[in-house]
């Protein structure tokens, strides 16, 4: 993945496999809690590492569902896609 270059500037992070077992584990399962139960939406594209781990890695991981669109995310589609499938958890990037 490729850093923003908030500390200097932007370039590319290797991430291993061991890398996205342990992300997994002890962030999607133990830290936010993701479990077969759960419906996740997270609206950062799938090309920032929020958006895939939020939408790939965490749910694939706990066999939980996600929701995405192809279509360009806007504050109205997040809205109405929580109104239709009521996720139980929201994952963005902090501000």
């Amino acid at each position: 993945l490729y850093s923003s270059g908030s500390t200097g500037d932007p370039k590319g992070v290797v991430h291993t496999h061991d890398h996205l077992y342990w992300a997994t584990e002890l962030g999607g399962l133990a830290a936010f809690g993701i479990n077969r139960d759960d419906t996740i939406t997270c609206p950062p594209k799938m090309f920032f590492a929020m958006g895939l781990g939020g939408q790939v890695y965490f749910p694939l991981r706990a066999t939980a569902a996600t929701l995405v669109s192809a279509a360009p995310i806007t504050p109205r589609r997040v809205w109405d896609q929580w109104l239709a499938h009521e996720p139980t958890i929201g994952m963005a990037v902090p501000t």
